[in-house]
Parts: structure tokens; C-alpha cells; sequence
């Protein structure tokens, strides 16, 4: 078994964002797998380090302090917003990459002397130079972030987190000796632009075997969501377009919205904001239908693979579905106009064998989904050893 450092800017724990449940499921699944999985945290985020401590089999806590933006950058943005335009300049693939961590790696790499370094994000891959040939350098990309400000500018937003260019994501990609992609169509994109071997690892999900009779279940509709503006925007969309006309059908129906999302609503009624929770079993448990109203974006929506883990049915948009494409139909239902939407809550509401199948079939998909996910990866460190 292999000995593997993971150097992360996102923390396992709280599992309250879908990057960090990624994070936390892939490592799971390689401890379950026998490897000795050693955590290094680059502090871009806020997490509970003691429970981290815990988790893992080595622990290590890097300060950070994110950057300012480099003068030219500063300049460019503040002349486009100065003439109303979202149009931004792009960051370098190691702008959020700061002097202290690579000093603070070669120590980690003395105390654990790592076969494998696994780091997290495409902006983070410079850590890879702390390391030598002999050891495997495997990047979990999470997402596209080569062009990716065009999706905001489209839809006339200003661009959020990080975003690069093309060429500044590729020297991220060819740092690495293996890349993980996501979903199979992010997987055949970034095969174009490096010659680095590129796999599919899409993200386990704990299956709750939940499979109770859906008619006992309380009046609820569920979104679970961070703070990202693309599930703002999605969520927006849903109680502007779709709620209305859900409950013009159904009065009694209420929506629940779990996570840092809920911070960006006022109370209304029908609405509960319930804000970020540990726990979001209890509230999986009593939703009826597990609704995902995101309009773009790219990689794979864990939201959807967890309401599906949890056996909820599940409704959501093509952009919500990336990734999950060919299971559409019997596993959830795709609605990508309000009229779609809005009709196919009222049809699982109403039918509780529609809902009863699309239940079970979520759980058959998870189980199935689980043991294919990993097994790449998992191929590939058995390589090491080999």
C-alpha cells in the first residue's frame, strides 16, 4: 500500500460545499482501499483542523494569505469596471500560489516521504516542483478553469474565483503525471491539451439506503447549496420562475435551503432558510424531492450524486446533470424551462409510485457508480508498488 500526501487549499472537514465532500469521499475511498493518506492543508479556507487531525493519518496546517492581484490584473480590472465591462484579466495559473508553501512541503516531505503527492486544484500544481521524479504527481483538476470567466461574462456576471487561460492551464496539467478529471467530457477536453495520461474519477457518494415509502415523507422540496454564485443565480431562478407556479398547484409545499446559499435570500413564505449544517441526513430524510436549479458551470454536480446517494428524487437542469447525462430518465428527471420544472415536481409529488421507482433507482445508480468511480485511481497507484 501506498504512502500518499495530499496537499489541499479546501478542507475536509465540514463536508459543507461540494468540493470539499469530493475531497473528503476520494480520500475515504483510498483509506478504505488500505493506503496511508497524509493531509496537508494550505489554510485558503476556514475548517474544523482538529477533526481533520483526526481523520487522517498525518496532519499538517500551512498559513496562507491569499494574494493581492498583481498590478497589471488590478489595473485591467478596474479600467473595465471604471467603463461598465465584465470582461476581467485572467489570473496565471500560480497567482493564489504563495512563497512560504513550497518551504513548508519539503518539511512535510522529510517526516512523511510520500510514494504519491495528490494535490487539489489546478492553481495549487506548483507544489509538484517540491517533489522528485521518483514520486507519482496525480492533480485532481475539480473543474475546467481555462476560459471558465467566459461562462459568468456570457450571462452577464462578473467573474468569480479563479480563472485562467488555456495555455496557463495546460503548465498546471503537464506538472502532473496523472490528472483526474471529474466526468468523462471534462476528461476528453483536458486530453487535448497535455499529453499526460488523464483519467475519470467522479465522486463516491455514501449511500444511505434510505428507500422508505415516499408518501410519509413531510411536505418538502430541498436545495442544498454553498455560497457560489452559480447556485445563487440557480436558486433565483427556481423561486422567481418555478416555485410560484409549483405552488399554485400545491399551496402546503415548503422548500428548505440548506448551506451558506441561504445567506443571499430573505425569508419569504413557503421558504425555510435553514443555512449551513453538519448533518444534512435529517433534511435529506424529510425532503420529498431534491430540486437543482443551476443554469451553467462545468465539472460534475455533487449535489445531484448526493440527493441520489440519499435516495431522494431528484429534479434538475442539463447544467445540473453534467456528467450524469446517460442516466437521465428512470434515475432523475431533466427540466430546463420553468414549465418543465415546475411540472415535473407536481407529477412526483402527486404519483407516489413515480416517486417510489425514481427512489429506488437512485440507489441502485449510486451502488453502481461507487464501484466503477474510484477503481481508476486506484489502478494507477497500484503502479507505485508494481
Amino acid at each position: 500500500m501506498a504512502k500518499i500526501l495530499v496537499i489541499s487549499p479546501t478542507p475536509t472537514h465540514p463536508q459543507d460545499g461540494g468540493n470539499r465532500a469530493r475531497i473528503f469521499s476520494l480520500l475515504s475511498g483510498l483509506k478504505a482501499a488500505g493506503h496511508k493518506v497524509y493531509f496537508a492543508f494550505v489554510k485558503r479556507e476556514v475548517g474544523d483542523e482538529v477533526t481533520m487531525a483526526g481523520a487522517w493519518d498525518g496532519f499538517f496546517a500551512i498559513p496562507y494569505q491569499l494574494p493581492e492581484d498583481r498590478w497589471l490584473k488590478r489595473k485591467y480590472d478596474k479600467w473595465a469596471k471604471h467603463f461598465g465591462s465584465k470582461k476581467v484579466f485572467p489570473y496565471r495559473i500560480d497567482d493564489w500560489y504563495i512563497p512560504n508553501i513550497s518551504p513548508k512541503l519539503s518539511q512535510i516531505k522529510k517526516r512523511v516521504n510520500p510514494e504519491v503527492v495528490l494535490v487539489e486544484y489546478v492553481f495549487m500544481s506548483k507544489a509538484f516542483e517540491s517533489f522528485g521524479p521518483d514520486i507519482l504527481k496525480i492533480l485532481d483538476t475539480h473543474d475546467i478553469f481555462g476560459g471558465r470567466q467566459r461562462l459568468y461574462i456570457e450571462r452577464g456576471m462578473i467573474p468569480q474565483w479563479f480563472y485562467t487561460t488555456i495555455a496557463q492551464e495546460k503548465r498546471a496539467l503537464d506538472r502532473a503525471d496523472v490528472i483526474l478529471a471529474i466526468q468523462e467530457e471534462e476528461t476528453a477536453y483536458f486530453r487535448r491539451f497535455t499529453q499526460r495520461e488523464v483519467i475519470t474519477v467522479g465522486h463516491l457518494a455514501q449511500v444511505s439506503g434510505q428507500s422508505e415509502s415516499l408518501e410519509s415523507q413531510v411536505d418538502r422540496l430541498l436545495f442544498v447549496g454553498s455560497e457560489n454564485p452559480i447556485n445563487i443565480v440557480g436558486l433565483r431562478w427556481f423561486l422567481s420562475e418555478i416555485f410560484t407556479r409549483v405552488r399554485q398547484e400545491i399551496p402546503a409545499i415548503e422548500l428548505d435551503v440548506v448551506g451558506k446559499v441561504a445567506d443571499h435570500f430573505a425569508p419569504q413564505q413557503g421558504i425555510n432558510l435553514i443555512g449551513p449544517e453538519q448533518d444534512l441526513s435529517p433534511y435529506y430524510k424529510r425532503a420529498r424531492i431534491v430540486v437543482n436549479p443551476v443554469r451553467f458551470g462545468t465539472g460534475l454536480k455533487i449535489k445531484a450524486i448526493e440527493a441520489l446517494a440519499h435516495g431522494r428524487p431528484l429534479v434538475t437542469t442539463k447544467a445540473g446533470a453534467a456528467g450524469l447525462e446517460k442516466w437521465e430518465g428512470k434515475t432523475f428527471i431533466l427540466a430546463d424551462t420553468p414549465e418543465e420544472f415546475a411540472k415535473a415536481i407536481v407529477q412526483v409529488w402527486t404519483s407516489p409510485d413515480l416517486g417510489t421507482e425514481l427512489t429506488n433507482q437512485a440507489l441502485k445508480f449510486v451502488d453502481t457508480y461507487n464501484q466503477t468511480a474510484l477503481k481508476p485511481l486506484l489502478d494507477t497507484i497500484a503502479r507505485v508498488n508494481t
